[in-house]
């Protein structure tokens, strides 16, 4: 499944709507994957949400380790 490209700056106050309505149909068929496999649909909808919330700290941590990279980089 295809999923479009933002056309809008990473500052754009709609970008993390756009990425909701790219992510719509993909989200859709693996919850639909799930639930062909057996799982609910909630508890499918659930482990998806679960798994984003867990990734969210490693995202976080890279992010921090950017920042701190690029002060160092200013420093030198």
């Amino acid at each position: 499944m295809k999923i479009t490209a933002p056309l809008i700056s990473q500052d754009h106050p709609d970008r993390h709507i756009l990425c909701q309505d790219a992510l719509h149909d993909a989200f859709r068929e693996i919850v639909g994957r799930a639930t062909a496999a057996g799982s609910s649909e909630r508890e499918a909808i659930s482990a998806l949400i679960e798994l984003g919330d867990n990734q969210m700290p490693s995202v976080a941590a890279v992010d921090k380790a950017d920042a701190l990279i690029n002060l160092l980089k200013r420093m030198t």
